[in-house]
């Protein structure tokens, strides 16, 4: 999910330089929203809440979320420091302090594709995953609507799969639920199925009070009583 995010950055450097080039500052303008409002805001910052407020602090994933998040914001703050120049000189006085970091925005050099970043396109896995991510998302708004759950948290989700796609999403079987923003997923493949579909339930467990996910192992630790193993094993490191 990193890899994919920073690959949506250098999409989005190379769009925008060659709309700066052209003198179409609409297209800057539209690039830079949609980026922010869709791609991160409404995808990649909703899933990462998760590996940010519960990981423990030096967990490779957080580390990795915290290292993406920096080339993201620090790539925005240069690109739209021509035309929002007083908002760009604030965020980079916020940035973290680095040996080499100038003292002004608009004394940096404009962003420059990263190849080995734009080379590493997203694999079709992690495109079929946003696909089926949404029709996971319809399935919990429905079950919101019957009053089954409240936050997407209460649910347990059970996806019905193709024995094409079932391959695919079993490798990432662990992740599905931090990406679908639920408690749980459990996976079945369907022979004669030819589309995904989406069960939602009422979560199993007890809610941890540390990261708001159902789990049954909540209560068993002879200690803390209130939180899951996750955030049993992140308390203790």
């Amino acid at each position: 999910m990193d890899r994919w995010a920073l690959h949506q950055l250098q999409k989005l450097i190379s769009r925008v330089r060659e709309a700066y080039e052209g003198f179409e500052f609409h297209i800057v303008y539209h690039s830079v929203q949609n980026f922010c409002a869709v791609e991160m805001s409404a995808l990649y910052l909703d899933i990462l809440k998760d590996r940010l407020y519960t990981f423990s602090s030096n967990s490779q994933g957080r580390r990795s979320a915290q290292t993406a998040l920096y080339e993201i914001l620090k790539g925005l703050t240069c690109l739209m420091a021509p035309i929002l120049s007083f908002t760009a000189e604030e965020v980079w006085k916020y940035l973290p302090q680095e040996p080499e970091k100038a003292e002004s925005v608009h004394l940096v050099s404009f962003p420059e594709v990263k190849k080995r970043l734009f080379g590493q396109r997203p694999k079709r896995t992690l495109e079929q995953i946003w696909e089926i991510r949404g029709i996971v998302t319809k399935a919990l708004e429905e079950a919101r609507r019957e009053k089954k759950i409240g936050l997407s948290l209460d649910a347990q989700v059970h996806l019905h799969l193709p024995e094409k796609v079932f391959p695919l999403l079993q490798c990432y079987e662990k992740d599905l639920k931090s990406i679908f923003i639920v408690s749980s997923v459990t996976l079945h493949q369907v022979r004669d199925g030819k589309e995904v579909r989406a069960e939602v339930l009422k979560a199993d467990g007890k809610k941890c009070e540390r990261c708001w996910n159902y789990d049954v192992s909540v209560g068993h630790h002879p200690v803390h009583q209130l939180v899951c193993d996750r955030c049993v094993e992140a308390i203790q490191k």
